[in-house]
């Protein structure tokens, strides 16, 4: 008499189960590096873009002997954009803390326009000061 084993097909359900919880762990412990990894990203895509408008303010102080106060004109003088290339940062232009006006003295600021509880606005003055308004401060940020 010959005895045919059958082989079992396919998986239980505890097998799943166990498989579905070990994604669940790896997701959970992923994702938050990941979302670090993609703040950084476009943390040097503003430090970048704050870089080059202040080179642009610094161009046109060399030619007028003052600073562009509005987006705006920065943009028709150089064409540096509103915002950064992914538009994930806005740009604005402020006068330098105890200054009057924004002739001799300019703050270039990046406004993150997603949360960023540990950078928050990014900025460069035309005397070179970085700054962050988040919880990491400027040395973590820039």
């Amino acid at each position: 008499m010959e005895r045919k084993i059958m082989r079992q097909k396919g998986f239980t359900l505890i097998e799943v189960m166990i498989v579905v919880v070990i994604v669940g762990i790896l997701a959970s412990i992923a994702y938050p590096s990941y979302t670090e990894y993609v703040l950084k990203s476009d943390r040097a895509e503003a430090k970048a873009h704050l870089l080059s408008a202040m080179q642009a303010q610094e161009r046109h102080y060399s030619q007028a002997m003052t600073y562009l106060d509005t987006v705006a004109k920065l943009t028709a003088f150089s064409g540096v954009a509103a915002s950064s290339e992914h538009n994930k940062y806005t740009l604005s232009i402020d006068k330098c803390t105890g200054s009057t006006d924004t002739k001799s003295c300019v703050v270039m600021l990046a406004t993150p326009q997603r949360t960023d509880t540990n950078c928050g606005v990014l900025s460069i003055d035309s005397r070179g000061v970085k700054a962050a308004t988040g919880t990491k401060g400027a040395g973590y940020c820039w």
